[in-house]
């Protein structure tokens, strides 16, 4: 038998009955019942207490059946505070203090030890953007020196992006955003803090790894420039070299140096001296050898422009001449330093090319800096005997180098600077021994298809092939008469 049937005081147990019709209701449509059956199952309990208050006697059973029924409507109670706004509520129907079911709130479990360091990682928070930030900063500018372009405007873009997400969730707009993201994440209210820390920590990573890779960057715009630079794109690689320069740090002096040689080539291409100089001057200070001999090379050049380059070397030519004698001289004793061979595959020793290479450079301007001295179109061709002499010992030594070296687009311009070296010093014997000059159509024929050879090359230096042709066609200081036909 139901015992809300049961005689005893059946008014209670009506109202009981009817508590737990609207109460049954209620669990029913969780976790959304309407308004109206939050009200009744409300009204049903005061109506329970109200008998209950008046009943002169209450059995046992109808306790315990209430009980339970209250034990139900409290593990309610965050539905009904989620649907109904109970304090409005309140305030229209004004139950007294002892009707707790008007007063229900949801319980929430105790907070956890986590939360209450909120505030500390709030402040790591805001101290990992500050240092992404300073980073962010440093990479920005590195790549806005030369105008951004598609990689740092990527760069760039990203870092900012994850600054200004991360930053507004210090603010209080900027939290809402925030915490719906890691709601809609699952993730709990209590770990939200820490959950922006973690992002703050990544980006703060990413940050210091893209400025620790900024080196990196810099030989990704070298590669370019080289690239440019094989195909004649001079404007493009002097932009490419001019970008990898920004990103490489002073401590990284090799580096520094390459960037630096290469972008006093390109201007020494483009005919613009002064500028080139300038770009080996750097290299000079970093003790690299190449930038040593370019800056001699570029020093001798500038003498022999001014001397319209086979005539006498002026006072004020002097000390251009004496400098890139100097430089010179310094680079071949720091690359003869330098240990001429390199362990190979399998350890076996392999000659050094890239020694080899500038010291074959070295010999070929230190002859060239030999004619310069013997002013080729100057009088007195016998005083120039001495000079052209030692030019030929250099040449020589030059075009012996460059036989061991693999073959470059450019041509053997060391073979075709030795020819020329025969070639004038043959000229100036024939003044002695007239009985030579048939002997001397050989050698002007080898020297004269080598520098045809070497200007037919797309990548042939400019004033080699220059200096070339003006020291073919050198007077030597010699009468026609004993000039052989040209």
């Amino acid at each position: 038998m139901n015992p809300l049937d049961a005689p005893s005081d059946s008014r209670l147990n009506q109202a009981i009955a009817d508590y737990a019709t609207a109460l049954s209701a209620i669990e029913a449509a969780a976790p959304s019942p309407s308004f109206e059956q939050i009200i009744n199952v409300l009204v049903a309990r005061d109506a329970v207490e109200t008998i209950r208050l008046n009943s002169k006697a209450t059995t046992g059973k109808s306790l315990a059946d209430l009980i339970q029924l209250d034990l139900r409507l409290k593990a309610q109670a965050g539905t009904l505070a989620q649907t109904a706004q109970l304090a409005d509520c309140r305030g229209s129907m004004q139950p007294p203090e002892s009707a707790w079911w008007w007063f229900l709130e949801p319980s929430f479990p105790p907070e956890p030890w986590i939360s209450r360091f909120d505030w500390f990682w709030n402040l790591l928070t805001v101290g990992c953007l500050v240092v992404a930030g300073t980073y962010a900063a440093s990479t920005a500018q590195a790549f806005s020196t030369t105008g951004f372009d598609l990689l740092g405007t990527f760069s760039t873009i990203a870092q900012g992006t994850g600054l200004v997400l991360v930053g507004g969730a210090l603010t209080d707009k900027g939290q809402k955003v925030v915490e719906k993201i890691w709601s809609s994440l699952k993730i709990p209210t209590r770990l939200h803090a820490e959950a922006t820390l973690i992002i703050a920590g990544l980006l703060l990573l990413a940050s210091y790894s893209i400025h620790c890779n900024l080196p990196r960057t810099g030989e990704l715009y070298e590669r370019q420039g080289q690239v440019a630079e094989a195909e004649d794109q001079w404007s493009v690689a002097k932009d490419k070299y001019e970008r990898a320069l920004k990103f490489i740090p002073p401590d990284e002096t090799e580096l520094q140096s390459r960037l630096q040689v290469s972008l006093g080539k390109i201007h020494e291409r483009l005919g613009r001296l002064p500028e080139a100089q300038n770009h080996y001057e750097n290299a000079a200070l970093a003790n690299d050898p190449e930038g040593t001999l370019r800056l001699g090379r570029v020093n001798l050049l500038q003498a022999l422009q001014s001397a319209l380059w086979t005539g006498k070397m002026e006072a004020d030519q002097q000390p251009l001449l004496r400098d890139a004698e100097n430089y010179l001289d310094l680079a071949q004793q720091n690359l003869t330093d330098k240990p001429q061979t390199r362990e190979g595959s399998g350890k076996q020793q392999a000659p050094n090319f890239q020694i080899q290479r500038l010291l074959k450079e070295v010999y070929i301007n230190q002859g060239i800096l030999l004619w310069a001295k013997s002013h080729l179109d100057a009088p007195n061709p016998m005083a120039k005997a001495e000079w052209l002499d030692q030019a030929e010992d250099d040449f020589k030594q030059a075009a012996d180098l460059e036989y061991d070296l693999p073959t470059v687009a450019s041509g053997r311009s060391a073979d075709c600077y030795y020819k020329i070296a025969l070639y004038l010093n043959a000229k100036i014997k024939t003044r002695k021994h007239q009985d030579l000059k048939e002997d001397i159509q050989p050698i002007q024929d080898a020297a004269k298809n080598c520098t045809d050879s070497i200007a037919r090359q797309s990548s042939h230096d400019l004033y080699d092939v220059f200096l070339m042709s003006r020291a073919m066609n050198a007077k030597l200081g010699l009468a026609p008469s004993d000039n052989p036909q040209q």
